[in-house]
């Protein structure tokens, strides 16, 4: 059996140099969080963030109740915003916005359940884990990997790349809910009143009592917030709200 182990202080190129240094041909996948090595007797995940067989193990759940639930499914993938801002609220160069911040709590779970893509037991099992093990579990649905094949030497003998095309657009649809579900309380709360919003954020210039929700399966935390700006270059706009940063681009 290989053995794996998760290496949170390892640097790739002292990895590399471990790996030439068994004489036998290896592989490296990298994704954007995480880079993989390994060779046919042993392998590292080299990543700041500790990854335990917990976490794969509850991915490769994830990914199979996932390709349970979609046999019947038509799945296709749809155009998705992300984000967007108004341009009336920044007018100056820098400034100070107060306003309220609307939040989705376990938007993309909740958005994965009751489309039916996981199942009741895996939904509140996810339910009870860490926000960012959550995250990490349903952002690996769209993991796009880079893997490079050496021989004994560390010579690179091929490269490709793979990705689920299915689970990606598992994903999509997951994220279009979402995305859907926050420009239709822009809308319901009038256009002149929204400030900006990013993923599963919103920000509107309006109070907790007279914003609208829409009844539809997502719980909404509000908390008023001060929100500062300004304009890093002409058409680039720098948000921040609690040391969180938002970067915005104009269109033109």
């Amino acid at each position: 059996m290989k053995k794996i182990v998760t290496k949170t202080d390892a640097d790739i190129e002292a990895a590399e140099n471990y790996f030439i240094s068994k004489k036998r041909p290896y592989k490296i996948q990298s994704t954007n969080y995480t880079i993989f090595i390994s060779n046919d007797l042993e392998g590292w995940i080299i990543s700041k963030y500790y990854s335990g067989f917990g976490l794969i193990k509850l991915i490769q759940a994830v990914r199979k109740d996932i390709d349970k639930n979609i046999l019947n499914k038509n799945l296709e993938l749809k155009e998705i915003k992300y984000y967007d801002f108004n341009e009336n609220y920044f007018q100056n160069k820098q400034g100070i916005i107060s306003g309220l911040e609307v939040d989705l709590s376990k938007a993309y779970l909740y958005s994965a359940y009751y489309q039916g893509f996981i199942s009741e037991d895996l939904f509140n099992h996810l339910l009870s884990v860490k926000k960012n093990t959550r995250l990490k579990v349903l952002g690996a649905l769209a993991v796009k990997k880079n893997i490079y094949y050496y021989d004994e030497f560390g010579k690179l003998v091929l490269q490709e790349k793979k990705q689920n095309d299915l689970h990606c657009i598992v994903w999509n649809n997951i994220t279009f809910q979402v995305d859907d579900y926050i420009n239709n309380l822009i809308i319901l709360n009038k256009f002149d009143r929204f400030i900006f919003y990013w993923f599963d954020n919103l920000f509107m210039n309006i109070s907790k009592d007279k914003f609208i929700s829409i009844h539809k399966n997502y719980i909404l935390k509000y908390e008023y917030k001060n929100l500062n700006y300004k304009w890093t270059h002409i058409n680039l706009l720098q948000l921040n709200i609690d040391n969180r940063f938002f970067n915005f681009r104009k269109n033109y």
